[in-house]
């Protein structure tokens, strides 16, 4: 059930690098692997990684963020 949940959620994805990283790290591929499919520096990769984080909690866990934040 959690996997179909960050499956879905990876592929709602708006930023195609983020999914990108998503799909690559899913796939158990190395960051510089990553990187260089993307044509990134490794360093970019972890930016884009944090942001994808970020953004697939929100999607993830949107009713649980809302309703902690109007508690």
């Amino acid at each position: 059930r959690k996997v179909k949940k960050l499956e879905a959620a990876v592929a709602s994805l708006q930023d195609e690098r983020e999914r990108a990283v998503a799909e690559g790290m899913m796939d158990g591929e190395k960051m510089y692997e990553i990187a260089q499919q993307l044509d990134v520096s490794r360093q970019t990769v972890d930016k884009i990684r944090r942001s994808m984080i970020r953004n697939l909690a929100w999607i993830m866990y949107e009713d649980e963020i809302r309703g902690s934040l109007s508690a």
